[in-house]
């Protein structure tokens, strides 16, 4: 039978004779449905139960921390699959990439509150299609990634099925509703939704201390801290030229305090100094378009500029041709909850951040030097400008102890274990691997 699905009738009959009358199209479509893919059938006579991850925000391998966590289970012997949209290039379907069987689902994006909440309901009735055919005899364990909180359907199924659940809390979701205002007055939905997704889990994950202590305190669950991994550092030459770089990198939203860095950067003008910087935007989003159109009103074009979504080579690159990373998200109970890629990114690199104080934040970089004294554009504006005026010594100096910060409590091999730990005592729990 297929590793995850237990695709064997209860006649025992193949499936092509079981279906032998039916048209192409409908072989097709149960052959699809059943999974018998010949990878996870040699998988499955290994006897190793196999671990499905749920995420309907990005799709893999974009989407970082999920595919360095199926990388993991994978690389631990596993059989691992996941289930995401099909956007930022991906074409909807069945694929196996480095060993992982993907499947993009055909989605959409929302726009608007009803258009969010349509996004959520659609997606996770495609999710709860594909779990319906998922038996505890193949499957170990099944992880649901926020945001949303829409996939409690799913893990009380599996859970029903004597299947292990994992919830995977990358974000506040109620939180980050109350950001917008479109969403504002559905945030009782949206604690209605954490509350049937916890509810339904036997294992939450999160990725920040903050969260950790909101589970605790809401919901009294201990949560595992599984930080989140971040592009692997390259040994490349960073570049030298005479234009101090700070470099934004992730999606680009209203939420993300991009306005207020566009006037810092405005207020400052080209140069601190005489020292010429200039601000690289990349990343991609719903708030792309407006952003760049409003760079160029403020006649921002010279020192701004915004080179997209960056991944593979691209990003391997960009680090090494940067100053600096800036964080200008503003306060909120979303921000000071998340741990943000951007600085772990940083931090990985070895390269300075400049940010404003929002308390995960801080709590990842410590006694860091380059932080805003409160929350206006001239705090911003004047720790930009400190920054640009610093000496390469005194960036290189942060740089050092943010790198060996890093290295010593956040790298993901440390977190690697742990998730991999969590995963593994779950399918034991199922029932155990039938090695």
């Amino acid at each position: 039978p297929c590793s995850f699905c237990h695709a064997r009738s209860t006649r025992s009959q193949p499936a092509t004779r079981m279906y032998a009358n039916k048209s192409r199209r409908s072989v097709s479509l149960y052959a699809r449905s059943v999974n018998c893919k010949a990878v996870f059938m040699q998988d499955s006579a290994r006897g190793r139960l196999s671990h499905v991850i749920f995420v309907l925000n990005l799709p893999v391998p974009d989407d970082r921390r999920v595919w360095h966590e199926a990388m993991a289970v994978r690389d631990a012997g596993r059989p691992v699959r996941v289930y995401c949209p099909a956007m930022k290039g991906h074409r909807a379907g069945r694929r196996v990439v480095d060993g992982i069987e993907v499947v993009y689902l055909r989605s959409f994006e929302g726009r608007g509150s009803i258009g969010v909440v349509l996004e959520g309901v659609w997606n996770t009735l495609l999710c709860l299609f594909h779990a319906f055919g998922f038996r505890a005899s193949a499957v170990g364990s099944v992880q649901a990634c926020n945001p949303p909180d829409s996939l409690f359907p799913v893990l009380a199924l599996c859970r029903a099925r004597g299947i292990r659940t994992i919830y995977d809390q990358h974000d506040v979701a109620p939180a980050m509703a109350s950001m917008r205002p479109g969403l504002r007055r559905l945030r009782w939905l949206f604690d209605w939704c954490e509350r049937l997704t916890v509810r339904a889990s036997d294992v939450v994950v999160t990725s920040s201390q903050s969260q950790q202590t909101r589970l605790r305190e809401r919901y009294d669950v201990e949560a595992l801290l599984i930080r989140s991994a971040t592009a692997p550092p390259q040994s490349l030459p960073r570049s030298g030229t005479d234009t101090c770089r700070l470099a934004y990198l992730g999606v680009i939203g209203a939420q993300e305090g991009l306005d207020d860095l566009l006037d810092a950067v405005d207020e400052i003008g080209g140069s601190v100094d005489g020292v010429a910087f200039e601000l690289v935007v990349a990343g991609d989003g719903p708030y792309l378009a407006p952003l760049r159109e409003r760079a160029s009103a403020m006649g921002l074009d010279e020192i701004v500029r915004f080179p997209g979504w960056l991944s593979g080579d691209a990003l391997a690159e960009f680090f090494p041709s940067v100053d600096a990373m800036v964080v200008a998200d503003p306060p909120s109970e979303y921000n000071h909850h998340c741990a943000m890629n951007k600085v772990l990114d940083g931090m990985a690199h070895g390269i300075p951040v400049v940010m404003r104080p929002l308390r995960e934040n801080l709590a990842l970089t410590g006694d860091h030097r380059w932080v805003a004294a409160g929350w206006t554009v001239d705090d911003l504006a004047s720790t930009i400008a400190d920054f640009v005026r610093s000496t390469p010594a005194e960036r290189d100096e942060e740089g050092a102890r943010l790198s060996a910060r890093y290295e010593a409590n956040l790298q993901w091999t440390r977190q690697a274990d742990a998730y991999v730990a969590a995963v593994d005592a779950a399918a034991a729990t199922a029932g155990g691997d039938r090695t």
